[in-house]
C-alpha cells in the first residue's frame, strides 16, 4: 500500500472507489452508540461465521470486490509479492482464490511478478522458490506470459525515496547520480501503473 501511493504508482483494490470507501470499515453498527459502532462484536450479526453462514459479511464483500477487480484487469498487470514471507505465494489468499481465477487471458497478456521486501527484512523467497514457480505456472496455464523480477531496483529506489533512513538505502542511493522517474498512467492498466525508471549511473 505504501508503494502504490494511492494509485499514483500502482493500483491496488484499496485504491479503487469501492476499496477506498470500505477499507478498514467496521462491519457492525449500533444506533445507541455515540459513534454508531457496536462495541460488543459478539452480538454483531454477520460478524462471525455460524452453522447457517460459513462466511462473514466482510469476507463476502471483499470476495466479490476481488473477483470484480480481477475481471476488469487489462493489458500488462503487476503482482507484488512479499519476498520476506514463506511461502510468498499462498494458496489460501484472496489473490489466489478470488482474483487469479478471474483474470482473463483474453484481456491480460502479461503478468510481471515483483518480488519485493523492506530493506531491513530478510529475503526468504525468490523467483526460483517453489511457490513463485507455482504462480508462474498458473499464469502460463491460463495463456498469460509470466515474468518474475527479484528485488526490482525501481521499487527499492522509490521506497528509499519515501524513507531514506531505512537500512540499506544509503548504499543504494549513493550508486545513482541521477534518477529520472516517468510514470505512464492509463485506466486500461487496472492492476498496475507502469513506471519507467531511467537511471544515469
Amino acid at each position: 500500500m505504501r508503494y502504490s501511493n494511492k494509485g499514483r504508482r500502482y493500483f491496488t483494490i484499496a485504491d479503487t472507489l469501492t476499496g477506498y470507501l470500505l477499507d478498514n470499515m467496521v462491519w457492525c453498527g449500533n444506533a445507541t452508540e455515540s459513534d454508531g459502532i457496536e462495541k460488543d462484536l459478539e452480538t454483531c450479526p454477520g460478524f462471525h461465521t455460524s452453522s447457517r453462514c460459513s462466511q462473514t459479511a466482510t469476507t463476502v464483500f471483499w470476495s466479490a470486490a476481488s473477483q470484480n477487480f480481477a475481471k476488469l484487469a487489462e493489458g500488462n498487470i503487476h503482482v507484488m509479492i512479499n519476498a520476506s514471507r514463506s511461502p510468498a505465494f499462498r494458496p489460501d489468499s484472496y489473490f489466489t482464490t478470488k482474483e487469479l481465477p478471474n483474470i482473463s487471458a483474453n484481456k491480460v497478456k502479461k503478468a510481471t511478478i515483483l518480488m519485493v521486501h523492506y530493506m531491513s527484512d530478510p529475503i526468504l523467497e525468490s523467483c526460483f522458490s517453489d511457490s513463485i514457480v507455482d504462480l508462474s505456472a498458473r499464469f502460463q496455464a491460463k495463456g498469460i506470459v509470466a515474468v518474475c523480477v527479484d528485488n526490482p531496483r525501481d521499487v527499492d529506489l522509490l521506497m528509499c525515496a519515501d524513507d531514506p533512513e531505512q537500512a540499506g538505502c544509503q548504499h543504494l542511493l549513493s550508486t545513482s547520480t541521477a534518477v529520472n522517474l516517468t510514470c505512464v498512467t492509463s485506466h486500461h492498466y487496472v492492476l498496475g501503473l507502469i513506471c519507467i525508471i531511467v537511471m544515469l549511473i
